[in-house]
C-alpha cells in the first residue's frame, strides 16, 4: 500500500502497466524477503533494503508536496519523465533484491537436509506468489473493460490486500516454524475476477473489484 502511495504522489497513473509492475514487483520482493526467511531461519537485509525505500518514498511524497508537476517535466537530454525513472528505479531495485532472496533460498535452509525452518520443502513457498501473479497478469491484460486503466489504484488495491494475507501466512510459518498450505480464502477474489473474465463480464467488473476488497 505504500509503494501505490508513493506512485500514485509520483502521478503514475497515467502509466498503468508502469504502475501496475512497480507495485506488483514491491509485493513480491516484500514477500521473497519473507521467503528467504521462511528457509533460513535468519532475516537479512541488503545494502539498499526497506530503509532506503522509506526515505525514498519519504523524498517523493515530499517533492509531490512542494511541487506536484515536477513528475511530468522531462531529464534533459534523455527526454524521460521523472516518473517512468522512479518506475524503472523501483522495478530494477526490486528485481535486484528479489534476485539475492532467491538466491540465498536456492542455498538451502536451515532445516534437516537442507529443508525450511518447519522440514518442508524450500521452494512450496513459491506457489501462491506465482499464482496470485499469474492471476494479477490474467485479470489486467485480458480485461475488455479496461479495468487497470480505468481503476488502477482499486485494482491493485485490491491484489495488495491478497498479496498481504499471503505474505503473513509466510510470517507466522516462519515464527511458529509451521507448515504452508497451498491455498488461501483470499485467491478467491483473483479466482473469481478472471472466471467474470472468461464469462464475458457477466458482473461489471468496477462493481466486483469493490466487493473484492470490501469482503
Amino acid at each position: 500500500f505504500v509503494t501505490i502511495a508513493c506512485c500514485c504522489a509520483a502521478q503514475l497513473g497515467v502509466y498503468p502497466w508502469l504502475m501496475f509492475w512497480s507495485c506488483v514487483l514491491s509485493y513480491f520482493v516484500f514477500y521473497c524477503a519473507h521467503w528467504q526467511t521462511y528457509v533460513s531461519g535468519k532475516l537479512k537485509f541488503g545494502r539498499l533494503d526497506c530503509t532506503e525505500a522509506q526515505f525514498s518514498f519519504i523524498t517523493i511524497h515530499l517533492i509531490s508536496t512542494i511541487s506536484p508537476g515536477f513528475w511530468s517535466n522531462s531529464i534533459p537530454y534523455l527526454q524521460l519523465e521523472y516518473r517512468i525513472l522512479v518506475a524503472l528505479l523501483t522495478i530494477g531495485s526490486t528485481l535486484w533484491s528479489s534476485f539475492n532472496n532467491i538466491r540465498l533460498v536456492s542455498q538451502g535452509g536451515c532445516g534437516r537436509n537442507f529443508s525450511s525452518v518447519a522440514g518442508t520443502s524450500i521452494i512450496f513457498p513459491g506457489w501462491p506468489i506465482g499464482l496470485l501473479i499469474f492471476l494479477a497478469v490474467v485479470a489486467s491484460n485480458y480485461s475488455t473493460s479496461s479495468v487497470l486503466e480505468e481503476h488502477t489504484s482499486l485494482h491493485l488495491l485490491c491484489y495488495g490486500m491478497v498479496f498481504s494475507k499471503i505474505t503473513n501466512r509466510l510470517i507466522v510459518g516462519h515464527m511458529s516454524r509451521s507448515p504452508l498450505n497451498g491455498w488461501d480464502s483470499s485467491c478467491i477474489g483473483p479466482l473469481a475476477v478472471c472466471i467474470n473474465q472468461y464469462f464475458n463480464l457477466l458482473i461489471d467488473e468496477h462493481v466486483l473489484l469493490w466487493f473484492f476488497l470490501v469482503s
